[in-house]
């Protein structure tokens, strides 16, 4: 996920922040990530501020893949653990408790959000305006801090 700017005016399209603010972002479908591709995986990275990882948890093989592209995808691009968000999906009737999973570290220190079908989306839509609000404050203050660094070696 990128966010090339803040949009001014509701009018562009963007994701409303709920707080008066609607930001620009533009996002990287990556299904099937399978090795294979990895080749072309430089290009999703390029710019990133962001990952969002939507993963079926009843699944061993997706945690195996999601702990691969955390490596790749957050840590090798020396991201932050707030910049990265997990969504763990069930499909309906796959029964097991959402709440009993247990990632492997590093993974168990990232934001986690469980969803499903049969929930409430605004619940989870309300976390993801969460995690989109903090992603885009850590980008301004990145950008604050290179600019008082250029107008201080001036």
């Amino acid at each position: 996920m990128r966010i090339p700017k803040l949009v001014e005016t509701a009018k562009e399209p963007g994701v409303d922040l709920n707080c008066g603010i609607v930001v620009g972002i533009k996002t990287m479908g990556c299904a099937c990530l399978a090795s294979r591709f990895e080749t072309c995986w430089p290009a999703l990275v390029k710019d990133a501020h962001g990952v969002v990882v939507v993963f079926n948890p009843g699944l061993p093989s997706h945690v195996k893949e999601i702990e691969m592209w955390h490596s790749y995808f957050v840590h090798q691009q020396q991201l932050l653990e707030s910049q990265c968000l997990l969504i763990a999906h069930r499909k309906p009737g796959s029964g097991g408790d959402p709440e009993n999973l247990n990632l492997p570290s590093p993974l168990n220190r990232l934001q986690l959000i469980h969803s499903s079908l049969e929930e409430d989306p605004e619940d989870i839509r309300m976390e993801f305006i969460k995690y989109l609000k903090n992603v885009t404050n850590l980008v301004n203050e990145n950008r604050d801090r290179e600019e008082m660094q250029i107008i201080k070696d001036k």
